[in-house]
């Protein structure tokens, strides 16, 4: 089985074979009883790994305090990666029989840093068994990851709509931007970076397309132009490119699916570097 997690900050994305494809939000907290029952339907979620157990997905907003909302993940690498992954095949009809190739991102600095991918892939790669509750009852399988295969974010949204040019891409994350740059199809280190914030990283005041857009502009006209061709991903892209459209970057235009665009990417990376397709 071929399956790309694209496991935001933000949300968890998720593409299989067969034109499988959703997302949950990236909430996870510890699991506890509550006097009365909170899964209602398949998305309300409990998963059980290794003798511990956690709500993830939507299902955290019914269960944290209201002034105790750290449900979202902290950073890449961690456990609650492994987590929103294993999650994400559960719900993409990964089973017991049928190997996994698996495909996920990772931010520009992170995934030229050889340790983080080294431990990430340690911790996926081989065999799990989780144990997921739902409002639909219980689910025990075991997965077998034979190979964990990564790609930098931004590339996986440049390739759900590969094309050929100079082509510049923003994937606006929660914590972090993408910046890659693409000539005829190929990465292109030189015009390529990426900025150490994101949406969720602003202050409230500041959460809006036209601010993002202000802060972006010095940099992408000094290093890219303002009439280079730029396509943006993520789940704000449509606010974004609108934003940069009106402060003079006219060729700046939101991708389809924004938001899922890393992911149809990603999978179309593991099918080549798969199967040569």
């Amino acid at each position: 089985m071929l399956a790309a997690v694209d496991a935001g900050r933000s949300w968890t994305k998720y593409v299989g074979p067969n034109g499988v494809a959703g997302k949950f939000p990236s909430w996870i907290h510890p699991y506890y009883e509550t006097e009365m029952e909170i899964l209602y339907t398949r998305d309300d979620m409990v998963i059980e790994y290794q003798g511990e157990s956690w709500y993830i997905g939507e299902v955290v907003d019914r269960v944290v305090d209201a002034g105790d909302r750290q449900q979202k993940q902290a950073e890449k690498g961690t456990k609650n990666t492994v987590l929103f992954i294993l999650t994400a095949l559960w719900q993409m009809g990964a089973n017991d029989c049928d190997p996994i190739q698996l495909v996920t991102g990772l931010p520009l600095p992170l995934y030229k840093d050889g340790r983080t991918r080294e431990t990430l892939r340690q911790a996926l790669e081989g065999t799990h068994t989780i144990k997921i509750t739902t409002g639909q009852g219980e689910d025990i399988r075991t997965f077998l990851i034979e190979k964990v295969h990564f790609a930098a974010e931004g590339a996986g949204a440049f390739y759900s709509r590969p094309q050929n040019g100079l082509i510049h891409v923003l994937d606006i994350g929660s914590r972090t931007i993408n910046a890659p740059v693409f000539k005829d199809k190929r990465f292109h280190a030189g015009l390529s970076f990426s900025f150490n914030w994101g949406w969720d990283t602003l202050k409230k005041q500041n959460k809006n397309a036209d601010y993002v857009a202000r802060q972006l502009d010095g940099e992408l006209a000094s290093k890219w132009g303002r009439d280079a061709e730029i396509l943006v991903a993520g789940g704000k892209a449509a606010q974004v490119a609108a934003a940069l459209q009106k402060i003079g970057y006219k060729n700046a235009v939101a991708l389809p699916d924004a938001q899922m665009a890393n992911a149809y990417g990603l999978y179309r990376m593991l099918e080549v570097a798969v199967k040569g397709r």
